[in-house]
């Protein structure tokens, strides 16, 4: 009788553990959305035929970790914290992929899709601030799973949208 207690005890603690990594938080302190500490990639709209940064309310909405929506055009290119990102109508092609931008962000961090100053600038705690509180702003971060989960800065961010 004793392994028949302990096992729903053990599957009751790992259900347990299993469900308290599913939450929709970052790592924002206290478990709830990122804050702009934790955002690490600026994405910007990139079209990939020309090879230059576009306006952000071109790319699809629903971005799906870098990618972009079936039928659209036009990319997201998430650029790292510390690097510089292009003006609007500029090349991206001076930027080296991988070490400056991903097109595709790494699976368990938070990045803003959109929202970046037109003049471009550098990636900063600042700048993801101001990109998320943007009408054009998203914050997101990318699952284990490949999913998208959104989250939000205050009231600016179009989370959830």
């Amino acid at each position: 009788m004793r392994k028949s207690a302990a096992v729903p005890l053990v599957i009751t603690s790992s259900l347990a553990l299993a469900l308290s990594g599913c939450s929709g938080g970052g790592s924002g302190g206290d478990g709830g959305d990122p804050t702009a500490d934790d955002l690490q990639y600026q994405g910007v709209c990139v079209d990939p035929d020309t090879g230059q940064r576009v306006d952000d309310d071109v790319c699809d909405d629903d971005d799906a970790r870098g990618g972009s929506g079936v039928g659209s055009a036009f990319l997201w290119y998430y650029f790292l914290r510390g690097r510089a990102f292009p003006a609007v109508g500029s090349p991206v092609s001076s930027f080296r992929e991988g070490s400056d931008y991903v097109r595709t962000v790494p699976t368990g961090t938070s990045y803003v899709s959109g929202g970046a100053a037109r003049g471009g600038g550098t990636v900063s705690t600042s700048s993801l601030s101001q990109a998320a509180s943007a009408s054009s702003g998203r914050v997101l971060s990318a699952s284990e799973s490949g999913s998208t989960v959104r989250g939000g800065l205050g009231s600016g961010s179009k989370a959830g949208s």
